[in-house]
């Protein structure tokens, strides 16, 4: 699906025009896969013209750190020499990840994989062999689940630079099969209906079924799930108890026919679908004044953690959405409009936050949050708050008339009342307001 690529689009220009990119591209020799990636005149005739030129078969070391090669390997114990494999089974496994810059090897690199995103099931614990090759080990046992895993490699930086390496996921598979090694097997599959068990054995031929157990911990106590025998000829179990986002464990036992349980299967996990979507508590904002960032923040949160929270805006009456990553403490979610975007013609805004799977808004796309911005309120202005051109015990009353709620001023008022921009109008102001009306100061401010 490459419209889930990072891609590149060459700009719009003449026909005939053609932009030199040789030297540049890395990740693959294969044509057919470069000309689906870049995007140019042999896709829109509207576009220039990409020349590839010279693809670089090795990974150029002047970018930031990224991960050139994720791989495992088995064996290599007491001289023997080391396999490079992309199946694994119940072994121990080294972890290996190359890098196409020499490394800062005092920051910990953190080496996870998952068959699900984020990829983060399973940590590895390792440490750098060489500024360019870290190395980890683990035994792998049959409580991880078999099928495709991928990795999840972050948390490093470039030797004697600020360059990090962002989180590499989801890009190097391998796959773990561990049924040769048992004879009761189970397998667990996350579903939007719960956790789909399915199991085979061929240690007995004369049963009376199944039962089917689940624990919140690896070494926990297993409940048994079915209220009955499963009988002999079924195989599958769905757990639709499940809670979403949450880990849970399973083993299951053959029922003989005198109803003695075997000893349980080896265990397997999954964790439950997170079909709830966040949570996105968020006062509107209605008013702004041109000259200042306007802060747009929420409160977003959810079951199991938020991804990513993403403010869209853009001036009133035009078609294109900026958008800014809002940046959190704690579960308070914030982003800043630019004081150059806060203009008179307005803005229009609304918020997507995601765990990853669900996404939740406040406003949208096609009903936006609209944005009155009104004329930033000068030193001058300050004090006039019924914007007569004159600065009167009218104004004072104006002002103490709003802090005993006997009326509502409205954004420009309230701002050339408030004399010390705190956002929270007092007596004392009220009563600067009447001494410079009187003449008692000279200044208002």
């Amino acid at each position: 699906n490459v419209e889930s690529w990072l891609r590149i689009q060459a700009p719009q220009g003449d026909v005939g025009t053609v932009i030199g990119f040789g030297g540049n591209y890395w990740g693959t020799t294969n044509m057919e896969l470069v000309n689906k990636q870049i995007l140019d005149f042999d896709d829109f005739s509207n576009l220039v013209d990409i020349n590839e030129g010279e693809i670089l078969t090795e990974a150029p070391e002047d970018t930031f750190p990224f991960v050139v090669d994720a791989y495992l390997e088995i064996g290599g114990e007491e001289g023997e020499e080391s396999e490079r494999v992309d199946v694994v089974g119940n072994q121990l496994v080294t972890f290996v990840v190359e890098f196409n810059r020499d490394m800062d090897t005092e920051i910990p690199l953190t080496v996870r994989f998952g068959s699900y995103y984020p990829y983060a099931d399973y940590e590895v614990a390792g440490e750098y062999v060489s500024p360019r090759v870290w190395k980890g080990t683990m035994q792998l046992t049959t409580i991880i689940e078999n099928g495709y895993q991928l990795w999840s490699v972050s948390n490093g930086k470039a030797a004697g630079t600020d360059l990090k390496l962002y989180t590499d996921w989801g890009r190097f598979p391998f796959k773990i099969d561990t049924s040769a090694a048992q004879a009761m097997v189970m397998q667990a599959d996350s579903t939007v209906n719960g956790i789909n068990l399915t199991w085979m054995q061929d240690d007995f031929e004369t049963l009376a079924g199944y039962n089917v157990y689940r624990s919140d911990a690896e070494d926990g106590y297993y409940e048994r799930l079915n209220q009955y025998v499963i009988p002999a000829d079924t195989k599958e179990f769905l757990d639709d108890g499940v809670e979403p986002g949450k880990t849970y464990y399973y083993n299951f036992t053959v029922v003989q026919s005198d109803m003695t349980e075997s000893e349980p299967s080896g265990k397997v996990t999954a964790t439950a679908l997170d079909t709830l979507a966040p949570n996105i508590y968020h006062t509107p904002v209605f008013n702004a004044f041109t000259g200042s960032n306007l802060v747009i923040s929420a409160n977003v949160t959810d079951n199991v953690g938020i991804h990513t929270a993403t403010l869209y805006y853009r001036t009133a009456g035009t078609d294109e959405w900026k958008s800014q990553t809002m940046t959190n403490y704690n579960d308070k979610y914030s982003a800043v409009i630019p004081a150059v975007e806060v203009t008179i013609e307005g803005l229009e805004y609304y918020i997507d936050a995601t765990d990853g799977i669900s996404h939740t808004l406040k406003g949208s796309a096609e009903d936006p949050y609209a944005i009155t911005v009104k004329l930033a309120v000068s030193a001058s202005d300050k004090g006039d708050v019924n914007g007569d051109g004159i600065i009167t015990v009218m104004d004072a009353m104006m002002l103490l008339m709003h802090t005993n709620d006997r009326v509502n001023l409205d954004a420009e008022q309230f701002a050339r009342a408030d004399l010390n921009d705190d956002g929270v109008l007092t007596a004392a102001e009220a009563l600067r307001i009447i001494m410079y009306a009187n003449d008692k100061i000279s200044s208002i401010l």
